[in-house]
């Protein structure tokens, strides 16, 4: 009995049967070959997806699902500290190399530990570089995946945790490297601040005369008496900018931007200036540009 097919009626050897004794059984087997998948086209196989359970021992199927959440590979941590044990969902007859396991921990460890699964003995659980653990390299409730090397007989740890070759306090590495961190931070807060400060602007009183300014001023123009000369800074550092506002008599009274060595606007050569609103000259890319 099973669920493709169940035979009903007995058939007696050479005794008669009517049709129907026969015709049934067969209808319910071929009924049965229905709920089968479909054969592959090379008539080995099938085409169709075939269900398969969770398996629980090595010679059974495994599915999808079992290897999407890693349910093979899992096992309950039931032992204590430095002696981790768990028991495998299918377990291995022996410890193969590669055997790939995980757990999450249940106690944390205080030096050297072993890992036992499901009962082949505990084997010694190291770092992924092949050293015993120091204490509070597992904390309780930590994932863990090691597999086991057959080469040296003991499990690793797939993780990067310190070993006995690094520094003795992974709690003061990470306050040191805080600290640091901290640090860096403060400079560069202090940095900007002091590159914001650099670049407000100073507001000249008005000038009538030739002048030379100097960066990150803003200088209203009055030319009311006549246009006059303005030498633009001599050494400009990148970013530094010169603001000028016009009082509103440089369309008939400009003035003269001097560039003083340093290409302005793309040219080498003076500027006039006779436009009457505010100008801004930044120093960008070693030449001065205007931003209207």
């Amino acid at each position: 009995m099973n669920e493709y097919y169940t035979k009903t009626t007995d058939v007696i050897p050479y005794s008669r049967s009517r049709d129907t004794d026969i015709d049934i059984p067969l209808e319910q087997i071929e009924t049965g070959f229905d709920k089968l998948p479909r054969p592959h086209l090379t008539k080995k196989g099938f085409r169709d997806p075939v269900p398969v359970g969770n398996a629980t021992a090595q010679d059974e199927a495994v599915s999808v699902g079992q290897l999407l959440t890693g349910s093979l590979f899992f096992g309950i941590d039931q032992g204590s500290a430095n002696s981790y044990e768990i028991a495998a969902t299918i377990p291995p007859e022996t410890y193969e190399n590669g055997l790939l396991v995980g757990f999450v921990a249940a106690s944390s460890n205080t030096g050297a530990s072993s890992l036992n699964v499901s009962g082949l003995g505990p084997k010694e659980l190291k770092t992924h570089s092949g050293e015993s653990l120091l204490m509070g390299c597992i904390s309780t409730g930590q994932p863990v995946i090691a597999y086991y090397s057959g080469s040296y007989g003991h499990f690793r740890i797939v993780s990067n945790i310190p070993g006995p070759g690094e520094s003795a306090s992974a709690s003061a590495r990470l306050a040191e490297e805080f600290a640091l961190a901290a640090e860096e931070s403060r400079n560069e807060a202090e940095n900007f601040k002091n590159l914001v400060e650099s670049h407000l602007l100073v507001e000249s009183p008005v000038m009538t005369s030739e002048f030379t300014a100097e960066v990150n001023t803003i200088y209203p123009v009055d030319s009311s008496s006549g246009g006059f000369n303005i030498t633009l800074p001599a050494n400009p550092a990148p970013c530094d900018r010169v603001l000028f506002s016009s009082c509103g008599f440089l369309e008939t009274k400009p003035c003269i931007f001097l560039r003083n060595g340093h290409i302005l606007h793309g040219k080498e050569e003076d500027w006039l200036y006779d436009w009457d609103g505010i100008i801004e000259i930044w120093f960008v890319n070693g030449e001065w540009r205007f931003k209207v």
